[in-house]
């Protein structure tokens, strides 16, 4: 317990970070802010952001694991995997500048049409369209884009329908060479 004391005052002053940190929530209550190694069969190894000691926790101590990159993985009683998720997705980034684009390959043009449930539902135009943003990054990311290039953008609103938006967009990846390199 003394050591885990330890660790946890380290994470608190912890040296800035070129890699985006991982989280482990405990069952206990407590989060511990590392960078995940391995999730092993029966532990977890990792290490301390500031640190390059390895540290070994069993799995059924922690409750979940969130990955820096957006994926949670989250853990039953008995250290087993009870689900897996990843949100890196909403960090697509969206544009509406050609230029930055450019020197990238397009991977496909992609269109969302998002129609509010209720024409009396008092809909905002930017809620409308953060919706729709997600489901077009959900649709890039699915097809191993890096960036989305906004082409258009449509408000409808007719007297007696819903609210509703239109966006066309095309996403974009980098070129990889043969040799591997950009």
């Amino acid at each position: 317990m003394v050591i885990f004391a330890v660790m946890l005052a380290l994470t608190a002053f912890a040296a800035p970070k070129d890699k985006k940190s991982d989280l482990l929530k405990l069952r206990n209550g407590k989060s511990l802010e590392v960078i995940v190694l391995d999730l092993g069969n029966d532990s977890v190894h990792y290490r301390l952001p500031s640190l390059q000691k390895k540290y070994t926790i069993a799995r059924d101590e922690v409750a979940r694991v969130e990955y820096g990159d957006g994926t949670i993985v989250s853990l039953d009683k008995k250290g087993g995997v009870s689900g897996a998720t990843s949100v890196a997705w909403r960090e697509l980034p969206i544009t509406r500048d050609p230029k930055d684009v450019e020197g990238l390959i397009s991977v496909e043009k992609i269109d969302v049409t998002l129609t509010t449930g209720s024409n009396m539902l008092r809909t905002k135009s930017a809620d409308l369209e953060a919706s729709a943003f997600l489901q077009l990054q959900q649709q890039a990311f699915e097809k191993g884009a890096t960036i989305i290039l906004i082409k258009s953008t449509q408000f409808k609103t007719v007297y007696g329908e819903p609210p509703a938006i239109h966006i066309v967009g095309e996403s974009f990846r980098s070129v990889t060479k043969r040799n591997g390199k950009r």
